[in-house]
Protein backbone atom coordinates (compact mmCIF):
# COMPACT_ATOMS: atom_id res chain seq x y z
CA UNK A 1 0.00 0.00 0.00
CA UNK A 2 1.17 3.26 -0.62
CA UNK A 3 2.02 5.49 2.03
CA UNK A 4 -0.10 8.38 0.15
CA UNK A 5 -3.26 6.20 0.63
CA UNK A 6 -3.16 5.66 4.13
CA UNK A 7 -5.54 6.23 6.32
CA UNK A 8 -4.63 8.84 9.05
CA UNK A 9 -7.02 7.58 11.39
CA UNK A 10 -5.59 4.22 11.53
CA UNK A 11 -2.32 5.28 12.18
CA UNK A 12 -1.16 5.10 15.73
CA UNK A 13 -0.13 8.80 16.93
CA UNK A 14 3.29 9.23 19.41
CA UNK A 15 2.30 10.79 22.83
CA UNK A 16 3.60 14.07 23.46
CA UNK A 17 6.33 14.70 25.86
CA UNK A 18 7.36 17.63 27.52
CA UNK A 19 10.69 16.16 27.12
CA UNK A 20 12.71 17.72 24.06
CA UNK A 21 14.70 15.58 21.52
CA UNK A 22 18.49 15.99 21.77
CA UNK A 23 21.08 15.85 19.58
CA UNK A 24 24.00 12.85 20.40
CA UNK A 25 27.19 14.29 21.04
CA UNK A 26 28.78 16.34 23.40
CA UNK A 27 26.76 18.81 25.47
CA UNK A 28 27.07 22.52 24.41
CA UNK A 29 28.96 24.64 27.22
CA UNK A 30 27.25 27.70 27.69
CA UNK A 31 29.16 30.89 27.29
CA UNK A 32 31.27 32.08 29.69
CA UNK A 33 29.87 35.15 31.87
CA UNK A 34 31.79 38.48 30.52
CA UNK A 35 34.88 39.57 32.19
CA UNK A 36 34.62 42.80 34.17
CA UNK A 37 35.66 46.28 32.49
CA UNK A 38 39.04 47.01 32.36
CA UNK A 39 40.71 48.98 34.97
CA UNK A 40 40.40 52.79 35.15
CA UNK A 41 41.90 55.78 36.70
CA UNK A 42 39.81 57.28 39.02
CA UNK A 43 41.36 60.43 39.15
CA UNK A 44 42.10 61.09 35.46
CA UNK A 45 39.35 58.67 34.32
CA UNK A 46 41.78 57.01 31.77
CA UNK A 47 42.70 53.34 31.61
CA UNK A 48 45.12 52.29 34.36
CA UNK A 49 47.52 51.57 31.49
CA UNK A 50 47.17 54.72 30.29
CA UNK A 51 46.88 56.80 33.35
CA UNK A 52 47.97 60.50 32.96
CA UNK A 53 47.84 61.57 36.67
CA UNK A 54 51.71 61.83 36.61
CA UNK A 55 51.37 64.35 34.23
CA UNK A 56 48.56 66.20 35.33
CA UNK A 57 49.18 69.84 37.20
CA UNK A 58 49.37 69.75 40.85
CA UNK A 59 47.30 72.47 41.26
CA UNK A 60 44.71 73.57 38.54
CA UNK A 61 44.98 76.94 36.71
CA UNK A 62 43.02 79.65 38.39
CA UNK A 63 42.31 82.11 34.79
CA UNK A 64 40.80 85.50 34.90
CA UNK A 65 38.29 84.46 32.40
CA UNK A 66 36.01 81.06 32.22
CA UNK A 67 35.99 78.55 29.77
CA UNK A 68 32.59 77.34 28.47
CA UNK A 69 32.71 74.59 26.25
CA UNK A 70 29.33 73.17 23.94
CA UNK A 71 30.14 69.35 23.73
CA UNK A 72 28.17 67.81 21.13
CA UNK A 73 26.26 64.67 22.48
CA UNK A 74 28.39 61.87 20.95
CA UNK A 75 31.84 63.58 21.63
CA UNK A 76 30.82 63.25 25.24
CA UNK A 77 31.19 59.36 25.05
CA UNK A 78 34.49 59.51 22.91
CA UNK A 79 37.52 57.86 24.98
CA UNK A 80 40.03 60.23 23.04
CA UNK A 81 38.03 63.51 23.62
CA UNK A 82 40.40 66.26 24.79
CA UNK A 83 38.09 68.18 26.97
CA UNK A 84 38.82 66.15 29.56
CA UNK A 85 42.11 66.85 29.82
CA UNK A 86 41.09 70.77 30.16
CA UNK A 87 38.71 69.88 33.05
CA UNK A 88 41.91 68.50 34.81
CA UNK A 89 44.19 71.87 34.02
CA UNK A 90 41.81 74.48 34.46
CA UNK A 91 39.26 75.25 37.76
CA UNK A 92 36.62 77.82 36.02
CA UNK A 93 35.19 75.71 33.09
CA UNK A 94 32.37 74.54 32.33
CA UNK A 95 30.86 71.68 29.85
CA UNK A 96 27.76 72.03 28.37
CA UNK A 97 26.29 69.13 26.15
CA UNK A 98 23.96 69.87 23.49
CA UNK A 99 23.20 69.63 19.34
CA UNK A 100 23.03 73.43 20.27
CA UNK A 101 22.70 76.20 22.42
CA UNK A 102 19.16 75.84 24.79
CA UNK A 103 18.27 78.43 26.93
CA UNK A 104 16.48 76.72 28.86
CA UNK A 105 19.04 73.75 29.67
CA UNK A 106 22.42 76.14 29.31
CA UNK A 107 22.01 78.93 31.86
CA UNK A 108 25.78 79.80 32.51
CA UNK A 109 26.04 80.29 28.74
CA UNK A 110 22.97 82.58 29.16
CA UNK A 111 24.29 84.28 31.48
CA UNK A 112 27.69 85.46 29.76
CA UNK A 113 25.07 86.27 26.62
CA UNK A 114 23.32 88.41 28.42
CA UNK A 115 26.85 89.85 30.19
CA UNK A 116 27.86 90.26 26.46
CA UNK A 117 24.82 92.50 25.22
CA UNK A 118 25.26 94.75 28.77
CA UNK A 119 28.40 95.37 28.02
CA UNK A 120 30.29 93.85 30.83
CA UNK A 121 31.83 91.31 29.75
CA UNK A 122 32.79 89.84 26.09
CA UNK A 123 32.10 86.38 25.13
CA UNK A 124 34.40 85.23 22.53
CA UNK A 125 33.15 82.44 20.45
CA UNK A 126 36.31 80.45 19.19
CA UNK A 127 35.33 78.95 15.82
CA UNK A 128 37.02 79.53 12.45
CA UNK A 129 33.79 81.19 10.64
CA UNK A 130 34.84 82.95 7.64
CA UNK A 131 34.82 86.67 9.23
CA UNK A 132 36.44 85.78 12.38
CA UNK A 133 39.12 87.89 13.88
CA UNK A 134 42.25 86.48 14.69
CA UNK A 135 43.40 86.17 18.24
CA UNK A 136 47.23 86.61 18.50
CA UNK A 137 49.32 88.22 20.51
CA UNK A 138 49.62 91.09 18.00
CA UNK A 139 45.98 92.21 18.27
CA UNK A 140 46.34 92.41 21.81
CA UNK A 141 47.46 95.54 23.65
CA UNK A 142 50.60 95.93 25.62
CA UNK A 143 48.44 96.46 28.95
CA UNK A 144 46.84 92.53 28.64
CA UNK A 145 50.23 91.75 29.42
CA UNK A 146 51.24 94.47 32.19
CA UNK A 147 47.87 92.72 34.02
CA UNK A 148 50.80 90.43 35.43
CA UNK A 149 51.78 92.99 37.96
CA UNK A 150 48.95 93.68 39.03
CA UNK A 151 46.77 96.04 36.80
CA UNK A 152 43.29 96.07 37.35
CA UNK A 153 42.05 98.70 34.55
CA UNK A 154 40.07 97.44 31.75
CA UNK A 155 42.26 96.32 28.71
CA UNK A 156 41.62 96.79 25.25
CA UNK A 157 42.38 94.61 22.61
CA UNK A 158 43.56 96.28 19.14
CA UNK A 159 42.87 94.94 15.35
CA UNK A 160 39.70 93.28 14.56
CA UNK A 161 39.01 92.76 18.07
CA UNK A 162 39.33 96.92 18.63
CA UNK A 163 35.47 97.03 20.05
CA UNK A 164 36.04 94.84 22.82
CA UNK A 165 37.41 95.52 26.06
CA UNK A 166 38.41 92.97 28.60
CA UNK A 167 35.96 94.11 32.13
CA UNK A 168 37.51 94.03 35.62
CA UNK A 169 40.67 92.14 35.71
CA UNK A 170 40.37 91.11 32.50
CA UNK A 171 37.08 89.13 32.66
CA UNK A 172 35.87 87.46 29.58
CA UNK A 173 34.46 84.20 28.57
CA UNK A 174 35.51 81.94 26.01
CA UNK A 175 32.93 79.39 24.23
CA UNK A 176 34.69 75.99 22.22
CA UNK A 177 32.91 73.87 20.30
CA UNK A 178 33.08 70.90 20.63
CA UNK A 179 32.82 67.54 18.25
CA UNK A 180 33.99 66.50 14.48
CA UNK A 181 34.55 69.09 11.99
CA UNK A 182 31.00 68.33 11.04
CA UNK A 183 29.29 68.39 13.97
CA UNK A 184 30.58 71.46 15.52
CA UNK A 185 29.87 73.14 11.86
CA UNK A 186 26.62 72.46 12.41
CA UNK A 187 26.51 73.71 15.99
CA UNK A 188 27.80 76.79 15.04
CA UNK A 189 25.23 77.13 12.36
CA UNK A 190 22.09 76.24 14.80
CA UNK A 191 23.51 78.93 17.74
CA UNK A 192 24.92 81.27 15.69
CA UNK A 193 21.94 83.60 15.96
CA UNK A 194 21.86 83.55 19.54
CA UNK A 195 25.93 83.92 20.16
CA UNK A 196 27.07 86.38 17.80
CA UNK A 197 26.23 89.27 18.13
CA UNK A 198 26.27 89.89 21.06
CA UNK A 199 29.54 87.75 20.82
CA UNK A 200 32.47 88.07 18.68
CA UNK A 201 33.29 84.66 16.40
CA UNK A 202 37.59 84.39 16.90
CA UNK A 203 39.97 81.89 15.36
CA UNK A 204 43.71 81.66 15.80
CA UNK A 205 46.52 82.08 13.91
CA UNK A 206 48.19 79.49 11.85
CA UNK A 207 51.36 79.80 13.82
CA UNK A 208 49.67 79.22 17.18
CA UNK A 209 48.63 75.35 16.43
CA UNK A 210 51.71 73.21 17.77
CA UNK A 211 53.71 70.66 16.15
CA UNK A 212 51.27 68.94 13.77
CA UNK A 213 53.91 65.81 13.69
CA UNK A 214 52.72 65.25 17.72
CA UNK A 215 49.06 65.50 17.06
CA UNK A 216 46.69 63.00 18.54
CA UNK A 217 44.26 63.11 15.32
CA UNK A 218 44.93 63.73 11.66
CA UNK A 219 43.46 66.92 10.84
CA UNK A 220 41.51 68.69 7.68
CA UNK A 221 43.54 71.29 7.08
CA UNK A 222 46.27 73.64 8.49
CA UNK A 223 45.17 75.41 11.02
CA UNK A 224 42.98 72.64 12.21
CA UNK A 225 43.49 71.14 15.69
CA UNK A 226 41.57 69.57 18.79
CA UNK A 227 39.55 71.64 20.83
CA UNK A 228 42.27 71.01 23.87
CA UNK A 229 44.75 72.39 21.77
CA UNK A 230 42.65 75.85 20.48
CA UNK A 231 41.44 76.57 23.76
CA UNK A 232 44.93 76.37 25.15
CA UNK A 233 46.49 78.11 22.47
CA UNK A 234 43.39 80.91 23.21
CA UNK A 235 44.50 81.41 26.51
CA UNK A 236 48.05 81.70 25.88
CA UNK A 237 46.61 85.26 24.47
CA UNK A 238 44.00 86.03 26.68
CA UNK A 239 45.86 85.14 30.56
CA UNK A 240 48.42 87.24 31.91
CA UNK A 241 50.36 83.93 32.58
CA UNK A 242 48.72 82.39 29.83
CA UNK A 243 52.10 80.78 28.71
CA UNK A 244 52.17 78.58 31.92
CA UNK A 245 48.76 77.64 31.15
CA UNK A 246 49.02 76.51 27.80
CA UNK A 247 51.97 74.86 28.65
CA UNK A 248 50.46 72.65 31.36
CA UNK A 249 47.56 71.85 28.81
CA UNK A 250 49.48 70.69 25.96
CA UNK A 251 51.92 69.35 28.48
CA UNK A 252 49.10 67.13 29.03
CA UNK A 253 48.13 66.42 25.45
CA UNK A 254 51.27 65.35 24.72
CA UNK A 255 51.56 62.92 27.91
CA UNK A 256 48.25 61.36 26.65
CA UNK A 257 49.44 61.14 22.74
CA UNK A 258 52.37 59.21 23.57
CA UNK A 259 50.82 57.05 25.37
CA UNK A 260 48.18 56.81 22.49
CA UNK A 261 50.82 55.96 20.63
CA UNK A 262 51.93 52.59 21.84
CA UNK A 263 48.48 51.56 20.89
CA UNK A 264 47.90 53.21 18.08
CA UNK A 265 49.77 52.96 14.53
CA UNK A 266 48.49 56.03 12.81
CA UNK A 267 49.77 58.39 15.91
CA UNK A 268 52.75 56.24 15.98
CA UNK A 269 53.59 57.43 12.36
CA UNK A 270 52.24 60.84 12.37
CA UNK A 271 55.44 60.92 15.28
CA UNK A 272 57.84 59.11 13.60
CA UNK A 273 57.25 61.91 10.01
CA UNK A 274 55.82 58.55 7.84
CA UNK A 275 52.08 58.96 8.32
CA UNK A 276 50.11 61.82 6.54
CA UNK A 277 49.34 64.87 9.03
CA UNK A 278 46.48 66.64 6.87
CA UNK A 279 43.35 64.68 5.14
CA UNK A 280 43.19 64.91 1.75
CA UNK A 281 39.25 64.01 1.28
CA UNK A 282 37.94 66.87 3.54
CA UNK A 283 34.43 65.67 2.65
CA UNK A 284 35.08 62.95 4.99
CA UNK A 285 35.72 65.34 8.06
CA UNK A 286 32.58 67.18 7.48
CA UNK A 287 34.69 70.96 7.29
CA UNK A 288 33.20 73.42 4.39
CA UNK A 289 35.94 75.05 2.18
CA UNK A 290 34.93 78.59 4.22
CA UNK A 291 35.82 77.12 7.70
CA UNK A 292 39.07 75.28 5.83
CA UNK A 293 40.05 78.77 4.55
CA UNK A 294 39.62 80.66 7.42
CA UNK A 295 41.74 78.20 9.49
CA UNK A 296 44.47 78.48 7.22
CA UNK A 297 44.45 81.77 7.23
CA UNK A 298 43.55 82.09 10.75
CA UNK A 299 40.92 84.69 9.87
CA UNK A 300 39.16 85.89 7.10
CA UNK A 301 41.44 86.85 4.64
CA UNK A 302 43.48 84.36 1.58
CA UNK A 303 45.39 81.55 3.04
CA UNK A 304 48.90 81.49 2.50
CA UNK A 305 49.95 80.39 -1.43
CA UNK A 306 50.58 76.80 -0.20
CA UNK A 307 47.72 76.11 1.66
CA UNK A 308 45.15 74.14 -0.58
CA UNK A 309 41.38 74.53 1.08
CA UNK A 310 39.01 73.03 -1.78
Amino acid sequence: TSLLSLNTQTMPLLPLSNTSIRAEGPAVQPSPAPTSKRATCQSCSRPARVCLCASVPKEKFCTEGKVIVLQHPYEARKPLGTVSLLRLCLQDIHVLTGRKYKPSEHGILTEAIQAARDGLTPLLVLFPAPGAARLDGAHVAPGLAARQGGVSNETELEGPLHSLRLGQRGAYTLLALDGTWQQAREMWGASQAHLVPPGTAVCLAPEAIGDPSARLKMEPARGCTTTCEAVAAALRVLEPRGAAVAGGVLDLLAAMTRAQAVWDPAVRARQSGTGGLYATGRARFGVGPGVARCAAAGGDQPPPPDVDVE
